[in-house]
């Protein structure tokens, strides 16, 4: 008695590498959006922390800061306050940004702690029109430039 060996064909093969090409092709920019997505989230929870340290800066001193304090990055400040002192990564080829204490009064939002920049053109500072996100005393994040509302 002969056997017949059990084997797929090849059509079956090729439907099944086209499926899962297919698959693949829907989850992979899902799972892009998610990665930048959680870039950003850290981002918030670093702008967080330098609103407490503006906060803590102004009861400290009575007002805010005056001065422009970049964290990290090319421009970073070599006379940035204690109170305001932190520790945050340098922007680098993985999609970190670039963190500065700003000054800013905005008519509408009020006082502006800081912002945090995506470093998109790798310069490793802030250039105009790059994606940003402004967190002001009360707290309030204002996302500009595409970068995501929050």
């Amino acid at each position: 008695m002969l056997s017949k060996n059990k084997s797929f064909t090849l059509v079956e093969l090729l439907i099944v590498i086209i499926i899962v090409g297919i698959l693949a092709a829907v989850a992979l920019p899902m799972f892009t959006s998610n990665v930048e997505k959680a870039k950003w989230v850290d981002a918030v929870q670093t702008l967080d922390a330098m609103r407490s340290a503006c906060r803590a800066y102004h009861v400290e001193f009575g007002q805010y800061h005056t001065q422009y304090y970049c964290l990290n990055g090319s421009g970073k400040s070599s006379n940035i306050p204690t109170s305001l002192q932190l520790d945050v990564p340098d922007p680098d080829a993985e999609g970190r940004y670039v963190y500065c204490y700003d000054a800013y009064v905005n008519p509408v939002y009020g006082r502006r702690c800081g912002f945090a920049v995506k470093d998109e053109n790798g310069s490793g500072g802030w250039t105009s029109g790059e994606s940003h996100i402004s967190i002001y005393v009360d707290g309030q994040l204002v996302s500009s430039s595409g970068a995501p509302e929050f």
